[in-house]
């Protein structure tokens, strides 16, 4: 594919010319071309959304610790009455959580994340990925169209799809 910046032959498929750094996606026909465009321009649905972990605000910290243990992840999603209410990770573990406390006596709802951002299975992954550079998430709870949770896509998933969708 010859850059029309600078006539530079680059090999096809490449999202960025090797020579000049110009965006290479809508050369041609106007459409997008290449893996990595075609793979952020997939939905979440396609990334593959995992099932949801969920506690209640009510809960303590020491049991969402446990669950988290327990399945091998980061985050639970914090429910009320079938609302998405919060999230707690790992960082709010870290940064609002006294390490002198027991973490028995401290309710989930005292250190979420309060009312964090969600998203839709037709969410495309290039959203998902700004919105996580933007405000700092690393998980992100899915709902239905009525906000009812669905589950969760992590940066780790987000990553791996776009991997596998450039390595093919």
């Amino acid at each position: 594919m010859k850059c029309p910046y600078c006539s530079h032959e680059n090999i096809a498929g490449v999202s960025l010319c090797e020579d000049c750094g110009q965006d290479l996606t809508a050369v041609g026909d106007g459409e997008p071309t290449g893996r990595l465009h075609g793979a952020v321009l997939d939905t979440l649905g396609d990334v593959g959304i995992l099932d949801p972990i969920v506690i209640a605000p009510a809960k303590s910290v020491a049991d969402a610790v446990a669950i988290m243990r327990e399945k091998r992840h980061g985050s639970v999603t914090v429910v009320d009455e079938g609302n998405v209410v919060g999230i707690f990770t790992e960082r709010d573990l870290l940064i609002r959580v006294d390490p002198q406390a027991d973490l028995k006596s401290i309710q989930v709802a005292d250190v979420m994340t309060h009312s964090p951002r969600t998203y839709q299975s037709k969410t495309t992954v290039s959203y998902a990925l700004n919105g996580m550079a933007i405000r700092g998430h690393r998980h992100l709870p899915i709902v239905s169209g009525k906000g009812a949770l669905r589950g969760f896509v992590s940066v780790r998933k987000l990553l791996a799809h776009i991997q596998r969708k450039v390595d093919l």
